[in-house]
């Protein structure tokens, strides 16, 4: 009688457990792989209002004031394999000839990720806006800005999601200022 007891509680208990066999159910409450179970992956791109064409290496790019401070390389994000409709934590990076030259992290005063994951019809995520790729503000400022024309840079992006899984997109593009 013993061992049967503690048989049902254990096949109870699993049953509980919450996970699945289903390879898109993610254990999180309201969050979703957005019907995508591809190797987790990152792309750049630019589009306005949902528009998503994607940035080719060699693109020629302007620069825009960077919300974060700065001047950076406006882009839209969108993902696979990555849980979406949940907070992710973006970092966003530059690179000049392998060097770093930038890098921010979206996060708050208690280091929680202030960027979302929203699950579009294609299985695909897209971030809830677009992000500035910056340099350093300190290094690149409105005085020596046109030293960046006609520079290659990598846009590089890094988001982790919620489960912890990473994933990072990168670009190598043509900067022109005022141009």
């Amino acid at each position: 009688m013993f061992n049967r007891t503690i048989w049902a509680v254990a096949v109870l208990c699993s049953s509980c457990s919450g996970t699945t066999d289903d390879p898109l159910d993610t254990g999180i409450p309201g969050a979703a792989r957005c019907g995508s179970t591809a190797a987790p992956g990152v792309f750049l791109g630019q589009g306005v209002g949902g528009a998503f064409a994607a940035l080719t290496d060699g693109a020629t790019v302007g620069l825009d004031i960077a919300p974060q401070g700065g001047f950076g390389v406006s882009v839209q994000v969108e993902t696979v394999g990555l849980i979406g409709e949940a907070p992710a934590t973006v970092t966003v990076r530059t690179e000049i000839d392998g060097a770093p030259s930038g890098s921010f992290t979206f996060e708050d005063d208690e280091g929680q990720p202030t960027l979302q994951l929203f699950c579009k019809d294609d299985g695909r995520a897209t971030l809830g806006s677009g992000v500035a790729v910056g340099f350093d503000p300190e290094r690149w400022s409105q005085d020596n800005l046109t030293d960046l024309d006609n520079t290659t840079a990598d846009l590089i992006v890094e988001v982790t999601d919620v489960d912890g899984t990473m994933a990072e997109g990168r670009s190598t593009v043509l900067i022109v200022v005022g141009g």
